[in-house]
């Protein structure tokens, strides 16, 4: 089990940067993060991070979190990775030997059900929501699609795109509501008249840029679009969304397990947090110190039909079953 430092060894750690400045103690090295986060996100924590610890080099390695996976277990003998985060939790329990038990200095921040209470391989990083954003270019607000059962319509067809959710994350989140709220009558449906692409970014991107009227896409996204005025809106479903959390996490075995850790720390920070829950990134953060910001749409009145327990107890068995479904249904069509 790898173990932050105690409270008293952190305390002086601390107060030593404090009095003699972040170079003396001279970390340095390298440390590796993994993450399908947006490059922009990551860059200004890394930034952040860097501000005080300018000797460690943190090499940043992008992919969806298939592929992210994968990477995972072909290196799981002889890990080249330290981090990783934003992936969903669901992930991390169904590959438990790839990931660490940590326990982080910002353990009693967070409540049980954003964190493994029990076996420390995870910490909630941010929510994430599925919501759909349309290009009011192309269909006004007064014909925008306003529930999952809407995405059916045949008049839709041609105009949703949507990412394959064997290879994205969040697109298996949309896939997932869709069964809560209809079943396999409403997936065959929508994707009737859907466009399915091999990654969320070229999903949303085809909706911003007027290819496409309407997207499946991850809350923080469309927000985001939104604030760089995109000729986009962003709604909720009317019959419901998923309460989902990203995690964070330490891999196991990691090669620079010390820079690791610093990093693990500055990720799970308030610091960290509060970088990315205002704007352009607006993320929903799993802190409770972290202010939502005020022009995003309080949890307390979003209608969650899958809870973040639903989201992170969906087994292996279930994933493969419902992506083997899925192939079969886009085959037949």
């Amino acid at each position: 089990m790898m173990h932050a430092l105690k409270r008293p060894t952190a305390w002086l750690f601390a107060a030593t940067l404090a009095l003699f400045g972040h170079t003396t103690l001279a970390q340095s090295g390298q440390v590796v993060w993994i993450t399908p986060a947006p490059i922009n996100e990551i860059e200004e924590q890394v930034a952040a991070f860097n501000e005080i610890y300018p000797n460690i080099r943190v090499e940043t390695l992008f992919m969806g979190v298939g592929e992210l996976t994968t990477r995972l277990r072909a290196e799981s003998a002889n890990p080249q990775t330290d981090v990783a985060s934003d992936i969903p939790v669901s992930y991390i329990r169904q590959n438990p030997d790839l990931f660490a038990s940590y326990v982080s200095e910002h353990d009693d921040v967070f409540a049980d059900d954003v964190k493994d209470a029990e076996n420390s391989t995870w910490y909630g990083h941010y929510g994430g929501p599925q919501v759909f954003m349309v290009n009011t270019n192309l269909i006004s607000e007064d014909e925008a699609p306003m529930s999952w059962a809407d995405l059916a319509d045949p008049r839709y067809e041609g105009e949703i795109i949507m990412a394959n959710p064997a290879l994205s994350s969040s697109a298996f989140a949309q896939l997932y509501v869709m069964l809560a709220v209809g079943g396999w009558d409403l997936v065959e449906g929508v994707l009737r008249n859907a466009v399915i692409t091999p990654s969320s970014r070229l999903a949303w991107q085809g909706v911003a840029d007027g290819e496409y009227g309407i997207g499946m896409v991850t809350e923080s996204t469309a927000i985001n679009l939104l604030y760089e005025e995109y000729p986009v809106i962003v709604y909720f479903p009317e019959d419901g969304t998923n309460n989902m959390v990203t995690g964070l996490a330490m891999i196991e075995s990691a090669p620079n397990a010390e820079n690791a850790a610093l990093l693990f720390e500055f990720l799970n920070s308030r610091e960290a947090h509060e970088i990315v829950a205002g704007p352009p990134y607006f993320r929903r953060s799993a802190r409770p110190d972290v202010e939502l910001h005020s022009s995003m749409t309080p949890t307390s009145d979003i209608n969650f039909v899958l809870s973040v327990d639903d989201m992170i107890s969906v087994s292996a068995e279930e994933y493969a079953e419902i992506l083997e479904r899925f192939d079969d249904l886009m085959a037949g069509l």
